[in-house]
């Protein structure tokens, strides 16, 4: 949250590529902490079982 009211604000300058910088960071941060974080991975954890827990015997 702190990390999208610190990239948002740079939406508030006079220098047209930083706002466009402040955009796009902030959409990607919001998709990925909303979308992603919040949805595809529990429901992947919840689809692929104790397959998420897999690792090579040698480790």
């Amino acid at each position: 949250m702190i990390l999208i009211v610190v990239v948002g604000s740079f939406i508030f300058t006079d220098i047209e590529i930083t706002k466009a910088l402040g955009v796009g960071l902030f959409c990607a941060i919001f998709i990925d902490a909303t979308f992603i974080r919040i949805i595809v991975v529990p429901a992947l954890m919840k689809l692929l079982g104790r397959a998420n827990w897999w690792a090579p015997k040698w480790l």
